[in-house]
């Protein structure tokens, strides 16, 4: 055999570890049959897509039957003949022998992996039970870790059929051998022309936060880069295909996984917020940690210092900037509190939440703290919190565009 570089192997349960598809053909030929008769061949359309893809887009109109489909597949698999691919269990012992850790990908079930093991017993000795030691060094429970998995590196669709979701196989294999959940695919680079163009785009950056819907022709072309980056941002892999309209021939994008929106957001916090390098790594957990222990005066000092640093990389619009920071902020803060932003002419409203405690947050540009604060009463923001137990802070800011700074901010509890 030829020579091992790898030090992870991650192996499909059906059609890489046994031979199963053409089971499951047959399955899903007689269900289709029977309630799409007018869709021939659609058993091999569905085939690669989970369950809950395959009823959400074909067999939506018969829901009622959804309970007695499953119940179906469930006895089907359990009688399935789990014949080894021929020459796979070889090839495992070898680069075992070589030191690879090796781990089976599956959504089956409880009930299909007791149905396996009771016809292969020895199949735990082929495999390393990475996710098991995934999630025992993390704290979680094996199902918390599947979906941590999922949410994480799942979601790349490469056609617009969106038959097939692919996970990042650099970042799986980083994670079961690292054993953290981790922005891997950052670390390989980010192109020098994205760096470029986030420098002089007047793209709307947290529409991206939402999926955007373009033309196939759009996102083909790279002629306006600057104005329009989508396509650059689609073939560079931060956006994927979330839908396909066939009748106006428009896809629907958006970020992956969490690993890419995280990693993208971060990426672009260094240009859109002025704060130190050192400083801005650490400081969006410093604001989260203040949320979370109720301490609005912390949580404000280390928003104020992000903008204290007066070096912005990218000048021009101070005021669409400041709005382009705070979306950012308030994404990446996201990640460890609820987190709502809105924004209109002059002011942006932000709703933070944590489980003890409430903060409304109105910022007004080129205005004051105390205007933001009356603003919070009058507009009656705390009103449909009025019976949560818990406490609620509301805080006013005011940023300075001509000072491109938080000049001054004020907390009422």
């Amino acid at each position: 055999m030829r020579e091992i570089n790898f030090k992870v192997a991650l192996f499909d349960l059906d059609g890489v570890v046994f031979d199963t598809e053409s089971q499951y053909t047959i399955f899903w030929g007689g269900q289709c049959r029977k309630y799409h008769p007018e869709i021939p061949g659609l058993e091999h359309t569905i085939k690669g897509q989970t369950l809950v893809q395959i009823f959400d887009k074909y067999f939506a109109d018969v829901k009622s039957e959804q309970p007695l489909i499953v119940k179906q597949l469930h006895d089907f698999e359990r009688n399935m003949d789990y014949r080894y691919i021929a020459g796979l269990t070889d090839y495992i012992t070898h680069i075992k022998s070589l030191g690879v850790k090796t781990a089976i990908v599956t959504s089956s079930n409880k009930d299909k992996m007791e149905a396996v093991s009771k016809v292969h017993p020895e199949l735990k000795d082929y495999f390393d039970d990475s996710v098991s030691d995934l999630a025992l060094q993390n704290a979680m429970t094996k199902d918390d870790c599947y979906a941590r998995l999922k949410k994480m590196y799942d979601g790349y669709y490469f056609d617009r059929s969106m038959t097939v979701g692919v996970y990042n196989p650099f970042s799986i294999l980083n994670t079961f051998y690292s054993k953290d959940f981790g922005e891997y695919w950052f670390e390989t680079g980010t192109p020098t022309l994205l760096v470029n163009v986030m420098k002089k785009t007047l793209f709307d950056v947290p529409t991206l936060s939402d999926n955007v819907v373009v033309s196939a022709d759009d996102l083909s072309g790279m002629q306006d880069i600057i104005n329009n980056p989508i396509p650059l941002f689609y073939q560079t892999g931060y956006l994927t295909i979330k839908g396909y309209d066939k009748e106006f021939k428009e896809y629907t994008l958006g970020f992956p996984n969490d690993e890419v929106k995280t990693g993208f957001l971060k990426f672009i916090y260094s240009y859109y917020v002025p704060a130190n390098p050192s400083e801005g790594k650490t400081m969006t957990s410093k604001m989260a940690r203040a949320l979370r222990g109720g301490d609005p005066y912390s949580f404000m000092r280390s928003l104020e210092a992000l903008f204290a640093n007066t070096t912005y990389q990218i000048q021009g619009d101070a005021e669409k900037n400041f709005q382009y920071a705070m979306y950012i902020i308030m994404e990446l803060l996201g990640e460890y509190v609820q987190a709502e932003r809105s924004t209109s002419n002059g002011r942006i409203d932000l709703l933070l939440q944590t489980k003890d405690y409430i903060y409304i947050v109105e910022l007004k540009i080129d205005n004051s703290a105390e205007a933001a604060l009356q603003q919070i009463e009058d507009k009656g923001y705390a009103k449909p919190f009025v019976d949560d137990p818990r406490k609620l802070f509301k805080i006013g800011v005011s940023f300075s565009t001509a000072n491109r700074r938080i000049e001054d901010w004020k907390v009422s509890e």
